[in-house]
């Protein structure tokens, strides 16, 4: 009988659709019925697919960003009883083998439900295995007014509690479907019958991996655009690569383009769709862009400091400068920086001058340039695809399923 895999993604930044995306691809050839839920799969951008999709309950996207940036929790328990309900509508429908999830909370609750094994995809620097000294201060409200001093102090102080009030709606749904609470949010990321690391563990080392944890690998996806022929001299020569993503500082463009007109370098800068307006003269705007053919041949790529488009610079031997504005972003350029690949701003603070001096910097360095290169080689010996295809050939045949 053929097996039945259900993806279902969580529709707050387009890296949690495409990276479960790209995994649901690697699958064409097969013998997998595939299934995809999701809040959107807009086919313009994502490319058609071979396999249904399945709408489903998703946060409004412009709550999720406001709710982010005030450093708020985003599901509260009514949220979350509506999502489970959602989910076991589709695993009802679908009678799936195994379900892998991207930043659906709900799932740990629906798959135990539905009795189906269930897999967490999750970065793997927020584990509770990676050495660090201290978390990274994301950005808040406050700190325009305290400063980044007094908003790390006040981090370290409250960390711990902040974590688990994040965690406490599904932990309290939990007690309610008679199962055990799972703990604060680095417990409740990372919990799943399997968990699927979109890293490599030279990118993120832990000191321990459980038997039901995979390194994958870096997730790679670019949209199906062309670059412009306007584009082709600009490629010809050296140039910085820019883009927010879906999930950068747009408030902050202006910033941004302020510093990136100071360059000595012509910059290729990719709105994801977001903002369309004037630039420099050294600036080329575009709405979307193959962020790998960017990437490979640029001196530096500036991005929101996430995982999707830090990596994807990373395996083409290219630096990234990071402004960073979330606990995740913050998270993936911490495990980079120390690695000497990657240096980051602060969202809520950064200068036009910083911009200017930190990227004139990096294009220049080549001690960045061949540690990223040397990066790249050794992602290069993780590929994702086939890594997911023995994955699921070895969970899948085995019948494995570590229940919590």
């Amino acid at each position: 009988m053929v097996k039945k895999i259900l993806f279902v993604s969580e529709d707050i930044t387009l890296a949690q659709i495409v990276r479960l995306k790209a995994l649901a691809d690697s699958l064409e050839n097969e013998p997998y019925e595939v299934h995809f839920a999701s809040g959107s799969f807009d086919e313009r951008l994502l490319g058609s697919a071979a396999y249904r999709h399945w709408p489903i309950k998703v946060i409004d996207k412009a709550y999720a960003d406001s709710t982010v940036a005030e450093c708020r929790r985003l599901y509260e328990t009514s949220t979350l009883e509506a999502y489970i309900k959602d989910d076991l509508r589709v695993i009802h429908e679908v009678q799936p083998d195994l379900i892998i999830g991207d930043l659906r909370l709900s799932l740990p609750i629906s798959a135990k439900v539905a009795g189906i094994p269930f897999a967490a995809l999750i970065n793997a620097y927020w584990s509770t295995e990676v050495d660090r000294q201290e978390f990274p201060v994301p950005d808040h409200p406050l700190e325009p007014r305290v400063g980044y001093d007094a908003m790390r102090t006040i981090f370290r102080w409250i960390r711990s509690w902040v974590f688990r009030q994040f965690a406490q709606p599904v932990n309290r749904l939990r007690q309610r479907y008679g199962l055990k609470p799972i703990g604060s949010l680095q417990a409740l990321l990372t919990y799943g019958d399997y968990v699927l690391f979109p890293d490599t563990p030279q990118l993120v080392p832990l000191r321990r991996q459980a038997p039901n944890q995979y390194f994958l690998g870096a997730i790679q996806w670019s949209p199906a655009a062309a670059v412009p022929a306007s584009l082709e001299p600009v490629l010809a020569g050296d140039y910085i690569y820019a883009t927010l993503g879906s999930s950068g500082r747009a408030n902050k463009i202006d910033t941004l383009l302020e510093g990136l007109a100071q360059l000595p370098l012509p910059v290729i800068l990719s709105s994801a769709g977001r903002f369309q307006r004037d630039v420099p003269d050294n600036v080329y705007l575009e709405q979307w862009l193959p962020g790998e053919t960017l990437a490979k041949h640029a001196q530096l790529v500036i991005s929101n400091g996430g995982s999707t488009t830090s990596y994807q610079s990373l395996a083409q031997g290219t630096p990234v400068l990071g402004i960073a504005s979330n606990l995740d972003q913050y998270l993936c350029m911490q495990s980079l920086e120390k690695l000497g690949v990657a240096r980051h701003l602060r969202g809520a603070s950064f200068t036009s001058v910083e911009v200017t001096k930190t990227a004139s910097m990096m294009a220049y360095d080549r001690g960045f340039d061949s540690r990223a290169q040397a990066i790249g080689k050794a992602m290069a010996t993780y590929d994702y695809r086939e890594r997911f295809r023995s994955f699921l050939r070895q969970v899948l045949q085995e019948n494995r399923f570590f229940a919590r």
